[in-house]
């Protein structure tokens, strides 16, 4: 367990607390009207003293579980469809940034994405390796599973190990959340101190907006990794 909780896992589970907000989905007029609460909550966890950035994903790292589905060059033989499989996020911005991953390339998503629901991703270097060998990613596009759209490559990070410590695994796809509403939506908090004491704050914070629903499964995202390790 000392052993790999050294192990480079290409994002820092440090510094982070991490919580379940679901949503009452009677409170909201479809996945846009949710997604201004979302973007109203993370503005406003994100003005707390002490918070460096928040952002939500469907799926936590190290929880061992996320949506596998394939995925494609759309210029690909149809045959050849189900040869690649990858593990699929819905995130809002400012997550990968909270999870601190390495980008390489392009951008990461941002609130105009989301706002405007552009059918884009950010992925990861093995799908890139996997996809596009040889080819600049950007603006490229790619088939996906899950009933998505085509979409296209707007941003490359190196490969975090979200779903297991160990090893690298199958590639990953980060798709915005108003295109992939896969719910309830588990926010990252990062804070310049001890994330704990952040929890009574960001908890009052989805109160008063009025999620219709209580926060769940409040803990550290490094707590993810004691257990993983």
């Amino acid at each position: 367990a000392l052993r790999l909780s050294r192990v480079d896992l290409g994002f820092d589970p440090t510094h982070a607390l991490t919580l379940a907000v679901p949503t009452d989905g009677t409170r909201f007029n479809g996945r846009q009207e949710e997604w201004a609460f979302h973007r109203q909550l993370r503005a406003r966890v994100r003005s707390l003293p002490g918070v460096v950035e928040a952002g939500a994903v469907s799926h936590l790292p190290l929880v061992g579980y996320a949506p596998t589905d394939a995925f494609s060059p759309p210029t690909a033989d149809t045959l050849n469809w189900g040869n690649h499989l990858a593990n699929y996020f819905a995130v809002t911005p400012g997550y990968l940034e909270s999870i601190r991953v390495e980008l390489r390339q392009g951008r990461l998503l941002e609130d105009r994405d989301l706002d405007e629901r552009r059918t884009v991703a950010v992925v990861d270097e093995s799908l890139v390796a996997a996809a596009f060998p040889g080819e600049s990613p950007v603006g490229k596009v790619f088939s996906a599973g899950w009933g998505l759209p085509d979409l296209e490559i707007v941003g490359v990070i190196r490969h975090p190990r979200v779903m297991d410590v160990r090893q690298a695994l199958r590639p990953q796809i980060y798709v915005p959340y108003t295109l992939f509403p896969w719910g309830p939506l588990k926010y990252v908090v990062r804070s310049a101190d001890d994330p704990t004491l952040l929890a009574t704050a960001v908890r009052q914070e989805v109160d008063d907006l009025g999620a219709g629903r209580a926060v769940y499964a409040v803990r550290t995202l490094q707590s993810y990794l004691d257990d993983a390790t």
